[in-house]
């Protein structure tokens, strides 16, 4: 486990944390405490000066694929790929509930902020919904047609929106008052979806991470609402009843009303505010803004974690970068010597601009077979 101090970006302590690779993290909403999952199973209790306090050996007979804290911080839920979900009082480390439903491993959970709900994604492409009082499920939608790999509810505004990203290459949010899909958003490239996260300070805004590295923000505000599909629903039928019939009583207008409420709710697709094609090398496998939103950092299976900001206002070279092009550092030096030569018409010049081409087709042909080797998630 390495911790980072932001300023600077520097390693502010390395430790051997866990035996086995660690799969989760979660600071408590005081940020007074941190817990961390491995594949073994093992939950840690962690404080702010990274004094290791409890230890929940053997919480789960499989790798602990996520654990989130409730919203007093009292508890906290953890799942795993032995296909359960468990309950935990944090205080005492005692298991309260055991969460059964799921057919596969659970990939994904997440605890809502304002109401005692609970949520989990499957390998067995199911979203489930438990109460945390009696641990029962409360409800199961089939919207996905693969993994469910993450969701997260959103955190401010209304807070009845839930985000969810599956290797069917779409992302769904559901409104929980319906719970029906408001909106669906589509992989450009037909790529699997791996990391969701909302935007802490404007509730509407979404980032989503792939198994291709991307990185692609969308505002969700940009959909018609609900009341307004159903306000023209039953303007229509009202017209057509009083083509038939001149006269109708308030019960017709609440029986009408009733029924476009029960009618299928059509999703909309989203395009993104924002893309960043080649943000990593290969998948992404978490995403975590900054709390004043300012900054957000990313983790993949190139072993490398990433920190993006806003561009500088008028700066002409924001996107011209590897992360928006794909070039590495290499072949970016070498395309700018080749236009510094290209104006010398030596025979001498002309063969090293050879070498030079030959040397940049090499490279891109690397970097197509590494891109075509690319592993996919570690938790699969």
């Amino acid at each position: 486990m390495q911790f980072m101090q932001l300023n600077g970006h520097q390693m502010r302590s390395i430790m051997q944390a866990h035996d086995s690779p660690i799969y989760s993290l979660d600071y408590s909403h005081n940020s007074d405490w941190l817990l961390s999952a491995d594949e073994e199973g093992t939950i840690k209790y962690w404080q702010p000066n990274f004094n290791n306090v409890n230890i929940i050996r053997k919480a789960h007979d499989n790798a602990i694929q996520d654990l989130v804290f409730s919203p007093n911080d009292s508890k906290f839920v953890s799942c795993s790929d032995d296909q359960t979900l468990k309950i935990w009082e944090f205080s005492s480390s005692k298991e309260e509930r055991v969460l059964k439903g799921h057919h596969w491993d659970v990939k994904c959970c997440d605890w809502h902020p304002n109401l005692g709900l609970i949520v989990s994604g499957s390998k067995d492409n199911l979203l489930k919904f438990w109460d945390p009082r009696s641990g029962k499920n409360i409800s199961t939608l089939h919207e996905f047609k693969h993994t469910v790999t993450s969701t997260k509810f959103q955190r401010l505004g209304n807070a009845r929106l839930l985000a969810c990203v599956s290797r069917d290459h779409s992302t769904r949010i559901l409104d929980l008052r319906m719970m029906k899909s408001v909106n669906i958003i589509k992989s450009s490239n037909d790529v699997d979806l791996s990391s969701i996260t909302w935007h802490p300070v404007h509730s509407s805004m979404l980032t989503i991470g792939g198994y291709d590295g991307s990185l692609n923000s969308y505002n969700t505000s940009q959909y018609i609402s609900p009341e307004q599909l159903y306000e023209e629903d039953i303007n229509a039928k009202l017209n057509e009843l009083n083509g038939i019939n001149k006269t109708f009583s308030t019960n017709t207008i609440n029986t009408l009303s009733s029924n476009s409420n029960s009618k299928k709710f059509t999703a909309t697709n989203l395009d993104p505010a924002h893309s960043i094609p080649f943000a990593h090398d290969k998948a992404i496998h978490t995403i975590e803004y900054h709390p004043l939103g300012h900054i957000l950092c990313s983790a993949g299976a190139d072993k490398s974690m990433r920190f993006w900001c806003r561009s500088r206002p008028n700066d002409s070279n924001a996107f011209r970068d590897s992360a928006y092009t794909g070039e590495s550092w290499t072949q970016q030096n070498q395309q700018s010597m080749i236009n510094g030569i290209k104006d010398q018409p030596t025979g001498a010049n002309r063969s090293v601009l050879g070498s030079s081409n030959s040397s940049y087709r090499r490279n891109n042909n690397n970097n197509n077979n590494n891109n075509n080797n690319n592993n996919y998630n570690r938790r699969d």
